[in-house]
């Protein structure tokens, strides 16, 4: 049934109709629900980094990764609305990431490697694997954030680990360039903060994998609307 929340995801939801119980939380207020990524895809073609395209691919990088596909101004759900959720897929990573990676990983999301934590995932790897000094080795926690500050100061660690990041993420751009093909790719969530330091390093990966030969590459580019594109999204979604 549309609008039904079967399982799985970030919320402990089953079987659950979000826009049938918030309907009844306002009455007389007519309410709409849709994935926040497709939604920040679709304001970020509106008003964002994706005006004046026709077609577009939101990748969010946070916790995990979302996916948000506008095609003609409109968002694509796919069948079961699932169409842009590559982070969800399951394969053998081994043969995306690093052979080194064989006893970590085995069968896991994208999502562990492509997004904010897959940053602090690969630096912790790597802390791990060498005796490479850097501040983050006095951190009990560090973030996302903090690899990519020290990176831009050039700290060696650091750097390792956002710049194999960026290589994952070039990789995935590539293959899913021939996927969908969209004009643009925008990068959000926390990590878009980042700005030319990530998109430099995304493009020349991408460049190094997409092995197909054309003069139309997608451009790659960040947010321009940040962690709230989400939110506002939902207005020109309202809207129609």
């Amino acid at each position: 049934m549309k609008g039904i929340y079967y399982r799985g995801g970030s919320l402990d939801w089953e079987n659950f109709n979000p826009t049938v119980n918030i309907s009844k939380c306002l009455p007389g207020i007519k309410v709409k629900c849709h994935n926040d990524a497709k939604l920040a895809g679709l304001r970020e073609m509106w008003q964002g980094a994706g005006k004046n395209y026709k077609n577009l691919f939101l990748i969010t990088l946070g916790t995990a990764t979302g996916g948000g596909i506008v095609v003609d101004g409109k968002i694509l759900s796919g069948y079961a609305g699932l169409a842009g959720e590559f982070s969800y897929l399951h394969q053998n990573l081994v043969d995306f990431v690093d052979s080194d990676y064989k006893e970590e990983v085995q069968f896991h999301m994208f999502s562990n490697f492509v997004s904010a934590t897959g940053i602090v995932n690969t630096t912790k790897f790597i802390m791990k694997k060498t005796d490479i000094p850097s501040p983050l080795r006095d951190m009990k926690d560090f973030t996302a954030k903090d690899v990519t500050d020290y990176a831009e100061k050039g700290d060696k660690l650091a750097l390792l680990g956002f710049e194999k990041f960026c290589r994952y993420l070039g990789k995935t751009i590539s293959n899913l360039t021939l996927t969908v093909n969209p004009e643009v790719f925008v990068l959000g969530g926390g990590v878009s903060a980042a700005g030319d330091f990530l998109v430099k390093r995304v493009e020349k990966y991408f460049r190094h994998y997409f092995v197909i030969g054309t003069d139309k590459y997608p451009k790659i580019t960040v947010s321009a609307l940040g962690n709230d594109a989400g939110i506002y999204g939902s207005d020109k979604y309202v809207l129609g």
